[in-house]
């Protein structure tokens, strides 16, 4: 049978242009309200953006994001 495809980039690379514009943010220290009046988008859809991005880094706060950027040179 066929394989599957294996994604061996790091976690973050996989993440979409938008979840990585608000990660970037929120490295930031932006807040949830802040970035949508930035983007000019709604709170509840940043917060599912933030809620991707937890996932598929495998955080579970934005202090666990902020520790895998440091980690993976995303910021210093």
């Amino acid at each position: 049978g066929q394989r599957e495809a294996r994604d061996d980039r790091p976690a973050h690379q996989r993440l979409t242009v938008r979840e990585h514009q608000i990660m970037g943010m929120m490295l930031k220290g932006l807040s949830l309200t802040a970035i949508g009046d930035e983007m000019l988008i709604s709170v509840k859809t940043v917060s599912t953006h933030r809620s991707n991005i937890l996932d598929k880094l495998g955080v579970a706060s934005t202090a666990e994001l902020v520790l895998y950027a440091v980690r993976h040179g995303i910021i210093q």
